[in-house]
């Protein structure tokens, strides 16, 4: 959220601000939130939240299948496949993250897919007004997740005013 940064608010479950906000203010880099405003926020992510609490109870077999499938996914990703900063950007990476986000919205149904789609559609648009107000400019856009890279060059690519680097290709050379 903007508030928070323009406060440089300390969140203990956020703390990459610590080397992020000392770095812009040094170097002048401006720097913006992705993440709507309350009461934005709260309304976007309240229903999603309470879906993922109430699905292992909802449906515990599925909820187990789930976490198997999020266990080996992590594992292969961490020990196998992240072995150089670029691959955490990677094309393999993106793919294998959609595919399960596809599998939880199978999973969870609708509240999950549209509380997913909320958020990125959000950031989609915030990363766009910035291109647009910032044209000739290199903007980096971190600390989103990386589970929402997928889903955010997905839909940045179709943008005539952004132009994608591969960051995997970037952060290898």
């Amino acid at each position: 959220m903007q508030t928070e940064i323009d406060t440089k608010k300390t969140q203990t479950f956020k703390i990459e601000y610590s080397v992020i906000f000392p770095y812009v203010q040094k170097k002048k880099i401006p720097i913006y939130g992705l993440a709507p405003e309350e009461p934005t926020f709260s309304e976007m992510i309240d229903l999603y939240i309470k879906n993922q609490k109430e699905f292992p109870q909802r449906a515990s077999s599925d909820y187990k299948n789930q976490e198997i499938f999020q266990k080996e996914l992590f594992d292969y990703l961490i020990k196998e496949h992240w072995t150089t900063a670029g691959k955490v950007q990677s094309d393999v990476t993106n793919a294998l993250f959609e595919v399960k986000h596809r599998f939880q919205d199978a999973l969870m149904g609708k509240v999950e897919k549209d509380g997913w789609s909320s958020f990125n559609t959000h950031y989609v648009k915030v990363i766009s007004e910035l291109a647009s107000n910032h044209k000739g400019k290199t903007i980096l856009v971190t600390i989103v997740g990386v589970e929402h890279v997928y889903w955010l060059k997905k839909e940045l690519s179709s943008n005539k005013n952004i132009d994608l680097i591969n960051t995997e290709r970037l952060i290898n050379n």
